[in-house]
């Protein structure tokens, strides 16, 4: 009961239920609803091809105590897509450039024969205008590609990206966005690829994507790709906002003012976004493998890499292969957070076994594949009583959203009515006071301003509370220790200082104790397990803990030594990686001087 102070408010439900208590706390962990069965499909017009809707959860959770949420998906290859051709107009992609011109219809066709509900766009990017990127010669501001032939080739000044073509499924438009494309010209070789992409992906209302559509963008070149910090060369000191800057025109309208964005702030986007990159790379330069990486760092993306040939003359077989690799694979994967585990379980096997695993490639058509997704709680957040919401996201999809209550405290708590049993000071929360403000004791019965007092907290020696608890309210508040409980009106007793058996176990293994106070004495008691109403009560004094004072020196000088060799071994290691870094970026700006591309 309320009154009775032997018994522990807080332990196990078998300990509570053989002491006699009724009322007990104890939530579990569960799961509140789904509402999978509740979202309405998305209307496509003119087509029969089904929309993927992904389900949303409310779960409780308790500390240690995981929840398993399961959800199937459906494998489709003929989903609405959205395919924005993306291409390198600098002066060595004439010939790919061509080939796009002369295939663009039967690409258009190919998208159809693969998704009866397909559009295309078109846009391009070369790199900023602003030295040391652009070609310095006045002749050249007009015409990069004037190279003092009598009849030089007619191209168009750089750019960081240009919309060409919004989204559409008319071929006609398509075609005519291409046909009248002219290559460009530029000093570097990294280009503004990266840029032009993050606009594409921020920009949804200019590029006219469908919430709805697979979003992907075939990204062709034959160089690699300038990221943040590169723009300092040129004076560019700004970072990149990751906000959608083009006008009405498809004009990238802050090129020259913001830097180039982040490997990871384009991962970011392209993740918020569902952007799925097919990049299609003819080994210049050694770029192929700068898009390799920046794949492998990419983690919850989506994306293809392709070999292109000379050309471009097998860009139909790339983008056939492409499209069947993002649309024959699903993949799961979570933000890292503090407060939770969640583990992936799938059916999606050889042998249809459940395994621990987030990512199924090579599905077939309509294949339904089940995901088991495990979630524990392993953090209280700070702020509670709040619903919190998790998203696991489906590549290149969607998001599962799970709707989050942790149990982080019990439900007895939440009593606002004042009692008699607190001194009317108080309300009573799981089997004790918890006292207004300004009062203090088991019943709230003491002023908070007489907690300075002294008075029947001093032992024979004159430490107050034996030195392990405070003196509030004439009376000694014990310490908590992580090895156990100190209590007794002194402090002077606790539950963790039993001997040791011979076995180098508490108590051996037949008996287990707590130190108990009789009459302000320390005892240890034993009780027999196995056994009721049997026990054994030694006393004995109270145990002082002693340390030597050479030990103690001894210990200092140690940990004195050992910290001075961990900040040499630490300092050592910070320049040395500090000077990789500073050699690699030093061997990335030494930049190829050539007049074309």
């Amino acid at each position: 009961e309320f009154e009775t102070e032997s018994l522990y408010r807080c332990d196990t439900r078998y300990s509570h239920e053989i002491q006699g208590c009724i009322d007990i706390e104890n939530p579990q962990s569960s799961i509140v609803n789904d509402t999978n069965n509740d979202v309405d499909p998305i209307p496509l017009e003119n087509s029969t091809d089904s929309v993927l809707q992904l389900p949303r959860f409310k779960v409780k959770l308790r500390l240690g105590q995981p929840v398993q949420i399961s959800f199937d998906i459906v494998s489709t290859q003929r989903s609405p897509v959205d395919m924005y051709f993306l291409y390198d107009i600098s002066r060595s992609m004439y010939g790919d450039l061509d080939m796009l011109k002369k295939r663009a219809i039967t690409l258009a066709l190919k998208m159809k024969s693969l998704s009866r509900d397909s559009r295309w766009g078109f846009g391009t990017f070369v790199d900023k205008v602003v030295s040391p990127f652009r070609l310095q010669a006045s002749g050249k501001l007009v015409n990069p590609c004037n190279d003092g032939a009598p009849e030089p080739l007619q191209c168009v000044p750089p750019h960081s990206f240009k919309n060409k073509l919004a989204l559409t499924d008319n071929m006609a438009k398509f075609q005519d966005a291409v046909n009248t494309q002219m290559v460009s010209s530029n000093q570097d070789a990294p280009e503004s690829g990266l840029d032009a992409l993050l606009q594409l992906s921020v920009c949804h209302k200019k590029i006219n994507w469908r919430p709805f559509a697979r979003h992907i963008v075939v990204y062709a070149s034959d160089a690699g790709f300038h990221y943040a910090g590169d723009g300092k060369i040129a004076g560019i000191v700004i970072p990149n906002d990751g906000k959608c800057h083009l006008n009405d025109l498809g004009v990238h309208e802050t090129e020259l003012v913001m830097d180039y964005p982040s490997i990871a702030q384009l991962q970011d986007k392209l993740r918020e976004n569902r952007i799925i990159p097919v990049f299609l790379i003819r080994n210049r330069y050694k770029s192929y493998r700068s898009f390799t990486d920046l794949l492998d760092r990419w983690q919850g993306v989506m994306g293809w890499l392709g070999h292109l040939e000379a050309e471009s003359s097998n860009i139909m077989d790339l983008i056939k292969s492409s499209y069947d690799a993002v649309s024959t694979t699903i993949e799961l994967y979570n933000d890292p957070t503090d407060y939770l585990k969640v583990k992936y379980f799938s059916n999606c096997t050889k042998n249809g076994q459940f395994m621990p695993i987030n990512t199924c490639t090579n599905l077939t058509e309509n294949m339904i594949t089940r995901f088991n997704v495990t979630i524990e709680a392993i953090k209280c957040p700070e702020i509670r009583n709040v619903s919190y919401e998790t998203r696991i996201h489906v590549v290149g999809v969607g998001d599962v959203v799970v709707e989050i209550d942790y149990l982080c405290a019990c439900g007895c708590t939440k009593n606002t009515t004042i009692s008699e049993k607190c001194s009317n000071n108080g309300t009573v929360g799981c089997g004790r006071c918890q006292c207004n403000n300004g009062r203090i004791g088991d019943f709230c019965e003491c002023d908070a301003s007489l907690s300075k007092i002294v008075l029947d907290c001093d032992i024979a020696d004159n430490s107050t509370c034996n030195r392990r608890g405070q003196c509030i309210c004439q009376q000694c508040l014990c310490n908590q220790d992580d090895r156990g409980l100190i209590y007794g009106k002194y402090c002077q007793c606790d539950n963790f200082t039993c001997p040791v058996g011979k076995n180098g176990e508490l108590c051996s293994d037949d008996f287990y104790c707590y130190v108990q106070d009789i009459n302000g004495t320390c005892f240890f008691k034993f009780i027999i397990v196995g056994e009721k109403n049997r026990s054994l009560i030694t006393a004995i004094e109270c145990p002082e803990y002693v340390i030597s004072q050479s030990v103690i020196i001894i210990s200092i000088i140690i940990n004195i030594v050992a910290f001075g060799l961990l900040c040499l071994i630490a300092w050592k290691i910070a320049v040395t990686i500090k000077d990789k870094i500073d050699y690699q970026r030093f061997a990335k700006k030494i930049w190829v001087n050539v007049s074309v591309q």
